[in-house]
């Protein structure tokens, strides 16, 4: 494995019940970032390109479009509606690409387990057709509930039609014969060796295909990645397509990289497509930012699969009508402009 892929955190380590993914310093970043809100440090590493960019040019062809979203987050027993805006950027989609964060149950839960109650089957239902929608499991909160619940929530999306993956059963999803999109996870909460290994993702790459990592890495609450989040992704680019990120809870840039002639996406972190909580009386007011992403794919005019147009824009949750909470498209971040 490259040097540059070292191991930025406590990777899928056995754990407490009440543990966080963090130790030591990073536990104390976490912790100052949660109540102090994002931070905008490292904002100098990378920038975002424009909301509407041809990343290479494709040939004449009709290329695949798929619509990424991040972290689909818990509603605190809320139910999620999907506004208007965002059901007209992904309506022309050929797949959707989520990362389910969460398990369905009404089990009693701890300190910072993730439950989803089952109406979000219903909500993301309604954003688009389930046998096109592939869901992420490989993400620091799929261990909450344990192994016996975590596959009844699974059976519970895939008999409503979503393809899960991410999983030591099924890491990856393959797309038109062309495709094939790799999920893993560098942190997790509790004891899960039922979800893929971020650090192992590259065994799964098909060379014959165009991968695509799909990542649950880097820290919470950052708003840019830091310079060794910047060194993994370039490392990685040796393996992959393109990388598109989740877990920092808060959206980082859609970017790209010039590799060997070829200009190669990432996009460090979408943050969260929902979460739902009582903010503005509390800091989880932070955790309601994110990106939705648009990404077309196909044969370039050397015959190679590539990235073409990207189309992308920030989203956030807020209360609505019958105590539920949408998701809509939004002009600006409110927090880009906050002062470290």
């Amino acid at each position: 494995m490259n040097s540059k892929k070292k191991n930025f955190g406590n990777v899928l380590q056995k754990r407490s019940r009440f543990s966080l993914p963090y130790y030591g310093k990073d536990l104390v970043k976490w912790y100052y970032r949660f109540v102090r809100g994002p931070t905008t440090k490292s904002k100098e590493n990378i920038q975002y390109i424009p909301k509407r960019f041809a990343l290479n040019i494709l040939d004449s062809k009709k290329p695949l479009t798929i619509v990424f979203i991040g972290d689909i987050m818990e509603l605190k027993e809320r139910d999620l509606v999907i506004g208007n805006g965002i059901r007209e950027f992904i309506k022309n989609a050929d797949y959707v690409i989520g990362n389910f964060e969460g398990t369905i149950t009404n089990e009693a839960r701890l300190y910072m387990d993730q439950r989803h109650k089952l109406q979000i089957i219903d909500a993301l239902t309604s954003l688009f057709q389930p046998e096109q929608f592939f869901l992420s499991m490989a993400n620091n909160h799929s261990g909450d509930f344990g192994r016996s619940t975590f596959r009844k929530s699974i059976k519970l999306l895939e008999d409503s039609g979503f393809t899960t993956f991410g999983t030591i059963d099924r890491p990856f999803v393959d797309i038109a014969d062309t495709i094939r999109i790799i999920a893993g996870t560098a942190w997790s909460n509790r004891p899960c060796e039922y979800i893929v290994n971020f650090f192992d993702t590259p065994r799964y790459i098909n060379p014959d295909l165009f991968n695509i990592l799909y990542a649950h890495w880097g820290y919470e609450l950052y708003c840019y990645p830091n310079k060794e989040m910047v060194q993994l992704a370039k490392a990685y680019l040796d393996d992959f397509g393109a990388i598109i990120g989740h877990h920092s809870h808060a959206p980082q840039p859609v970017t790209y990289e010039k590799y060997n002639g070829i200009n190669k996406l990432v996009g460090y972190s979408l943050g969260d497509f929902s979460y739902g909580d009582d903010y503005p009386k509390n800091n989880l007011e932070n955790y309601r930012y994110g990106i939705i992403l648009k990404v077309q794919v196909g044969e370039d005019v050397k015959g190679h699969m590539n990235v073409g147009e990207i189309i992308w824009e920030f989203i956030a949750s807020h209360p609505y009508e019958n105590d539920s909470f949408i998701v809509e498209i939004i002009d600006t971040l409110p927090i880009l402009e906050k002062k470290d």
